[in-house]
């Protein structure tokens, strides 16, 4: 005979315990779970939003119920005692963690408060955003709402112009008008940089090395402004 102990030990042989999500991400290959009440999308990242709670949500790792009583916020403040949401006003969707909304990557990465907003930020349809000026491809982001410009070139880079939002635009993955803009990245790798095929923007912080990667506009080596 089989005693209680040893069946009670049995059951918890196999059980996984949830991890819940470090970074707004879930389901998917690590199988993270949503913190607090927020939805698993169809495409992996959490939120409160339609895109998020509606068609596609994943019960197995959050909650796809709008959750009620959720106060939009009047005056960009979010979280604190007022407890604001951003998601849905007209701050910016991403609450920072000194309690503001908007959608730069000061709001939407580090120390986001994904109880009042959306960290995964500037999304469409519940689609990330870009952070590095590139599109599609592995990661599909967009780049609709970006600063880097609404279109995503046929080689994978945001932008604005004729060459990001003309022949081969994805339009998938943002916009494919209005390309006569100023833009902030080249719609395709440059020839003169790099060994081989031409240099990409860094998906990872890192830089030059064996990936010639180059820093996105604006941003920093080891330290130093660009």
């Amino acid at each position: 005979m089989v005693r209680p102990h040893v069946i009670g030990l049995l059951c918890l042989i196999g059980v996984t315990t949830a991890v819940v999500s470090p970074d707004n991400s879930c389901g998917g290959s690590k199988a993270y779970t949503c913190p607090g009440s927020l939805c698993c999308s169809q495409y992996n990242w959490c939120g409160v939003t339609d895109a998020h709670c509606g068609a596609g949500c994943q019960s197995k790792f959050g909650q796809c119920t709008v959750t009620s009583g959720k106060k939009i916020t009047p005056d960009g403040s979010c979280g604190g005692s007022n407890a604001y949401t951003c998601t849905g006003g007209t701050f910016g969707n991403c609450c920072s963690r000194y309690g503001f909304c908007g959608n730069t990557d000061e709001h939407c990465l580090n120390g986001c408060n994904s109880q009042f907003g959306d960290c995964s930020s500037i999304s469409v349809g519940g689609v990330p955003a870009s952070l590095d000026g590139s599109c599609g491809g592995s990661k599909g982001t967009t780049c609709q709402g970006t600063s880097y410009g609404n279109c995503c070139s046929q080689w994978g880079y945001c932008g604005s112009s004729a060459d990001h939002c003309g022949t081969g635009c994805q339009s998938s993955f943002g916009t494919c008008s209005g390309g006569s803009g100023a833009t902030t990245s080249a719609a395709k790798p440059s020839a003169s940089s790099g060994s081989g095929g031409g240099s990409k923007l860094s998906p990872d912080g890192s830089c030059a090395g064996t990936n010639g990667y180059i820093c996105p506009p604006g941003e920093w080596l080891w330290g130093l402004p660009l």
